[in-house]
């Protein structure tokens, strides 16, 4: 069944629920720039406008051996052109997607205790895989969300950290309209050869 805009409004309530506002953290400036995303890589709305909110996702691999992180890719979103990128993925994938997260994770718990104790230490909501708990340090890819309003982090149930093994249960859940949906996102907006397609695909924009 079609989500109608009533459940689309009380989901999204609830996973924006008991919001508070901090500065932009630099993890999720652009590596390109060292700032903020400026632009929605779908539209072009201009991100830092006032009351422009948006979602940002970036996937890093770890290289242990030469003691740094590199940048796989990255991007920001507004709301609005995320909400229509997930009317375009199919009704199965994204109930599997939603099920594996209220299995495996307390939103609620979470954003509790990281409240009660970091408050709005941006690192200490990114430190831990949401999913599997495994630290940063010892993951060999992850990627990081956050939602922001303008020039500034939404500390609700994101900001958030999924490791890479998270991610490949969650690749593995996506029908086959999902991944030719994800593969057509990654033609428009990135224009990348199928060599560079791949690490891309395999990490993919979850929304929950």
């Amino acid at each position: 069944m079609e989500e109608n805009s009533s459940d689309r409004n009380e989901r999204v309530s609830r996973q924006f629920i008991k919001q508070e506002y901090g500065s932009i953290p630099e993890l999720f400036y652009s590596h390109n720039t060292k700032a903020p995303f400026e632009h929605c890589i779908s539209c072009d709305r201009a991100l830092q406008a006032p009351n422009t909110q948006y979602l940002v996702e970036k996937a890093f691999r770890n290289y242990p051996e030469f003691k740094t992180t590199d940048v796989i890719f990255e991007y920001a979103m507004c709301l609005n052109c995320a909400e229509q990128m997930r009317k375009e993925l199919s009704l199965s994938s994204l109930s599997r997607i939603q099920e594996f997260f209220e299995n495996r994770v307390d939103f609620h718990q979470r954003r509790d205790q990281l409240m009660h104790s970091d408050s709005l230490n941006a690192p200490a909501w990114l430190e831990n895989c949401l999913v599997t708990g495994e630290a940063q340090p010892s993951l060999e890819e992850y990627q990081i969300y956050g939602h922001f309003v303008d020039n500034r982090c939404i500390y609700s149930f994101l900001p958030y950290m999924i490791s890479g093994t998270a991610v490949d249960e969650i690749t593995n859940l996506l029908s086959e309209k999902t991944l030719g949906e994800i593969d057509r996102f990654i033609d428009e907006n990135f224009g990348l050869p199928p060599e560079l397609k791949k690490p891309i695909r395999d990490n993919p924009i979850i929304f929950v």
